[in-house]
């Protein structure tokens, strides 16, 4: 017994069941003024609404990148079927395949990992098959596209050029008819005369066809721009066009799969939970006992422990009772709970529940709450050793919350009976952890020292110095210099 608890012994301290309600009350308020507030879907990175805003956004890019690269499908069968009926069929299986890509990767997001682990990675299977597929398209169709934009430039360069060569030969036709013309005007024949006048007409005649030329060549000229192949080579065109194609559908994939994990995300955070800064009280658990319904409480449990934890439920009205299942599990890491068997609780003859004012962490006790609206799972985290043994098991009592039963009482002196089950639980479970050191210690397995013994039985110093010089009178052990050792067995009998 520690010198707090032998002093509030002999003061006649009594922690009552108004005292832990109230406490349970006090928390409750800290959390309030220190700015804790219910919110529904708090309890992910982002807000419900949040997420479901950013869902419909990456649909919607997603759903654009899609009809991108549908359009992609489209062109190339334009480019590449010479038959209508095959040009229509290529066109549905495009479609086809750029709804099932995009519905395959936003499924496999949105469903549940652990559960649906099978169905999720076949969906991503058969999202990357038909991305497979459609990279070899998109690399077809980039073919197409970049060839024909070559055709149709070589052929715009030859049409130029054989129009520069049809205007240098008009050109050169009118000025041998001006010649003619002027050459014939001289003579004195009037037949010459009238041929040197048809000359010239001919000439005027040529020299508007070459207008009209020119104006066309003009035209072709101002329509002719600089292509891929042009500017970056064959092989960078081909390069350029395969990439901007293959980014087009992979942001959509990848926008389709971030709308999937923001919907999950969306409904995993659709329980209320309050937050709230972290707040140290000293509480008791009892572990091993099952409830299914409401309306009893439990009285002085024979487990004591100080713990520092932050609130992770909604705030219960007073006198509100959950129903929760309460049992023995094993410690989280940073927790010290003593390796000895949990305490053994007789079965109630009836359903009962406990009235849960903080709930342990998985650590310690494992409390799993019934369904009940707006309340969810306290978490506290525990930061002492809790001693538990099974001497104490008989100090167990659970009464009904209706009609609270007082403990009897012997004498005028006799000690309040939840400080005589918190003694007795201290001196067995003392008694538990120096038989854990002495069957280690006999067998090996535990250190005599300091060191050792924390190791082993996770207790403080001045118990590690009191188990040395117990198993020291036994002859267990003995000093060496500053530390102890084993004695061996032969030691002993002799």
């Amino acid at each position: 017994m520690s010198a707090s608890q032998k002093a509030q012994k002999a003061r006649g301290w009594r922690p009552g069941r108004g005292a832990v309600e109230a406490a349970s009350r006090r928390q409750v308020e800290l959390l309030a003024r220190a700015g804790g507030t219910a919110r529904a879907g708090t309890a992910g990175f982002l807000p419900r609404w949040a997420c479901l805003m950013l869902a419909a956004l990456c649909a919607g890019l997603g759903g654009w990148a899609s009809v991108v690269t549908l359009r992609y499908f489209e062109y190339g069968a334009r480019a590449l079927e010479a038959d209508e009926g095959a040009r229509a069929l290529a066109s549905a299986t495009a479609l086809l395949l750029v709804v099932l890509e995009m519905a395959a990767f936003a499924l496999a997001a949105l469903l549940p990992r652990e559960r649906l682990r099978a169905q999720r990675w076949g969906l991503a299977v058969l999202a990357t098959a038909v991305l497979a597929f459609e990279c070899m398209t998109i690399v077809l169709v980039q073919q197409g596209i970049t060839r024909a934009a070559d055709v149709g430039a070589e052929a715009r360069q030859q049409r130029a050029q054989e129009l520069r060569s049809s205007i240098a030969a008009l050109r050169a036709t009118a000025e041998e008819l001006r010649m003619a013309a002027a050459a014939s005007s001289q003579s004195k024949v009037l037949a010459s005369r009238q041929s040197a006048a048809e000359s010239l007409n001919v000439a005027l005649e040529t020299e508007r066809r070459i207008q009209a030329v020119t104006a066309e060549l003009g035209v072709l000229l101002a329509q002719q721009t600089p292509t891929a192949t042009q500017i970056l080579g064959e092989r960078g065109a081909l390069a350029y066009a395969v990439t901007r194609g293959l980014l087009v559908s992979v942001a959509g994939l990848v926008l389709f799969g971030a709308a999937g994990s923001l919907l999950r995300a969306a409904g995993e955070n659709g329980t209320e939970t309050v937050s709230g800064p972290a707040v140290g009280v000293s509480g008791r658990g009892v572990p091993g006992v099952s409830a299914d319904t409401s309306g009893v409480s439990v009285g002085a449990p024979p487990i004591r422990f100080s713990t520092g934890f932050a609130l992770a439920a909604a705030p219960l009205a007073a006198g509100a009772v959950v129903p929760a299942t309460v049992s023995w599990a094993e410690p989280s890491r940073g927790v010290m709970v003593p390796a000895g068997p949990a305490p053994a609780v007789p079965a109630p003859a009836e359903n009962r529940s406990a009235d849960v004012s903080v709930g342990v962490s998985a650590g310690v006790l494992d409390v799993s709450p019934a369904p009940v609206s707006g309340v969810a799972v306290a978490s506290m985290g525990v930061s002492e050793a809790v001693s538990v043994s099974e001497p104490a098991a008989a100090g167990v009592s659970v009464a009904a919350a209706d009609e609270p039963v007082p403990p009897p009482a012997d004498g005028p002196d006799a000690p309040a009976p939840e400080a005589a089950a918190l003694d007795a639980v201290d001196a067995a479970a003392e008694d538990a952890r120096l038989a854990r050191v002495r069957a280690g210690v006999r067998a090996g397995r535990i250190a005599p020292s300091i060191r050792g013994v924390q190791a082993a039985v996770h207790c403080g110093a001045p118990m590690v110095r009191r188990y040395l010089a117990q198993l020291e009178a036994e002859g267990l052990i003995r000093r060496d210099g500053r530390g102890y050792v084993r004695v061996e067995e032969e030691e002993i009998a002799a």
